[in-house]
């Protein structure tokens, strides 16, 4: 019988080709490449109708370019009621054997043409080398992409994973560290940690050797598939995590919807019972037993990165004071002409005795300096805490919450002459019993008075953990900070009329882990005598490193 080519394949998709007819048209396909080319287009006009399905047709193999194809066999009876299908990983291999156009993602383009937003495409399998699945399809000439790289956080790739656009069936990922999200053709995302190795099989199977990923599976990934080597999991409509240790032993478990799970053999059979998984339940799988499925531990869950949240971007927040201008503003501490001087707070429990215009306090604008006239105090000890010139502001107003870096620092233009102990600086504290204090003190050695960094904390009102460094004298000019640096202090004198600098670190005030309410500031103090000195402050500025989180 002599038909045309045309209605040989028009019968072989209606599934009622009978022998001869089969050998016929295997014989033009092996002979002739524009039978071949047709036969291909048939096959995508077949998937644009919608009538493909996921099972190879009888006896068709993919043909390489001037090879013939294996024999193809007629079904044992017609089957005019089957529906017309192609496997695309049957009609893609054709294309890419016969030269034609590819059709992807609904654009025709030719071979080798630039794709600059990745189909979806999907379909081809490889098979598991290291599992020796034999039912699984073998590996294609020319494998498709069928994942992306979509985000990155800290990876350190063993391979070239980050030169590629996309990964074909075949590729293996492996990460050292850091966190690596796919997107599959089939919209499925897979989020890998390192370390880990990942083999891509098929756009919907892949194969943990070792690390640690969670899936999450929309309904169009139905049946994505996760093996290791000693299990396969299987999804149901879900996001689930797996972690595969080192000798092989795998962890599922499910954070929504449903999987199954069950052993694998060394030959890559399934073995014993199928687990069905839910929400909140695992399964550990290894070579040698699958344990019974039983509730997840919070901890175990949470072992499981499943999202890339990107890291909070670090906002500094500053106060800025020159005292070149009055500042009105309500809340503003007041000089002793009702001058505001930029500073809202005093430290709690001094100064409540200080009038509302504080006479030791002078905002001299046309010298642009703030004028602090010392009183006699003394944080240790809590002496005439009242009248204690210790203030500042609260650093919750640029953005403090409690675990933030923040530092305070201050110029002073000329060191006064302060009597001996007497003291200035920069304080953090939620009260005058609870706080870190440091700055320059007058002290006397060897007949001579000088100053020396003095950094020290004060718990339930006394002073321990003093620190002593340096030596400057009166009239230098010098700039301090206080800072918190990821929970650490430290306090930092430059002497600039000398040009040095010295740093201080102290014991952790554990006593102000964990407050909220931390205020920072300046003091002076002519402790343990009435001599008063005036203490000149030319700039002051204060921040708040503040986090916020990125959008994503």
């Amino acid at each position: 019988m002599n038909r045309s080519l045309l209605e040989l394949i028009d019968a072989y998709f209606e599934g009622t080709l009978d022998a001869d007819g089969m050998a016929e048209l295997s014989a033009r396909l092996q002979a002739d490449p524009a039978a071949r080319q047709q036969f291909v287009q048939m096959s995508m006009l077949e998937a644009d109708l919608g009538r493909m399905h996921d099972r190879r047709p009888p006896g068709l193999l993919p043909l390489a370019d001037g090879v013939a194809p294996a024999s193809v066999t007629a079904p044992a009876t017609p089957r005019r009621s089957l529906p017309r299908w192609l496997p695309m990983s049957v009609a893609v291999a054709l294309l890419l054997a016969v030269g034609v156009v590819l059709r992807l993602g609904g654009v025709w383009r030719l071979p080798g043409e630039r794709i600059d937003d990745p189909p979806p495409l999907g379909g081809m399998a490889i098979a598991d080398a290291g599992a020796g699945d034999a039912n699984l399809p073998q590996p294609l000439a020319n494998p498709p992409i069928v994942a992306w790289l979509t985000n990155a956080q800290n990876c350190r790739w063993v391979n070239d994973a980050t030169k590629r656009a996309g990964f074909h069936v075949g590729d293996t990922i492996q990460l050292a560290g850091g966190l690596a999200e796919l997107r599959f053709s089939n919209q499925a995302t897979v989020l890998l940690e390192g370390p880990a190795e990942l083999r891509l099989l098929s756009e919907s199977q892949v194969r943990l050797q070792r690390g640690r990923l969670a899936a999450k599976v929309p309904e169009s990934a139905h049946g994505f598939t996760v093996l290791s080597p000693t299990g396969k999991v299987v999804d149901l409509g879900t996001e689930f995590g797996v972690s595969v240790n080192d000798s092989g032993t795998t962890d599922v478990v499910v954070f929504e919807g449903e999987v199954l799970a069950n052993q694998r053999g060394e030959n890559g059979a399934d073995t014993g019972p199928v687990h069905s998984l839910k929400p909140n339940e695992m399964v550990r799988l290894d070579a040698e037993l699958a344990g019974p499925k039983r509730p997840s531990a919070p901890e175990q869950s949470q072992a499981f990165t499943r999202a890339i949240v990107p890291p909070a971007v670090i906002v500094p927040r500053t106060l800025a004071l020159r005292f070149d201008r009055a500042h009105p503003e309500a809340g503003s501490i007041r000089d002793a002409k009702g001058q505001g001087i930029g500073l809202t707070h005093r430290l709690p429990g001094t100064g409540n005795k200080l009038p509302e215009n504080d006479p030791n306090l002078f905002l001299n604008i046309p010298e642009k300096r703030l004028e602090l006239t010392t009183t006699n105090s003394d944080i240790n000890h809590q002496i005439n805490m009242p009248t204690g010139e210790y203030f500042g502001i609260p650093l919750r107003s640029l953005g403090f919450t409690r675990d933030e870096d923040f530092e305070i620092s201050i110029t002073v233009p000329d060191i006064p002459a302060l009597q001996r102990v007497g003291q200035f600086g920069l304080y953090i504290g939620d009260r005058s019993n609870r706080v870190i204090r440091g700055g320059l003190i007058r002290a006397s050695e060897k007949g001579q008075d000088i100053y020396r960094i003095f950094f020290v904390n004060n718990r339930n009102g006394i002073d321990m953990d003093s620190h002593f460094l340096g030596v400057f004298s009166t009239g230098d000019e010098v700039r301090m900070t206080l800072k918190r640096t990821a929970g650490r202090y430290a306090l930092t004198v430059e002497n600039r009329t000398a040009g040095t600098a010295s740093t201080l670190s102290i014991r952790h005030p554990e006593y102000l882990d964990g407050r909220t309410d931390l205020h920072a500031g300046i003091f002076g103090a002519n402790t343990l005598s009435d001599v008063r000195k005036t203490l000149f402050i030319r700039e002051l500025s204060a921040t708040v490193w503040t986090q916020q989180p990125t959008t994503p």
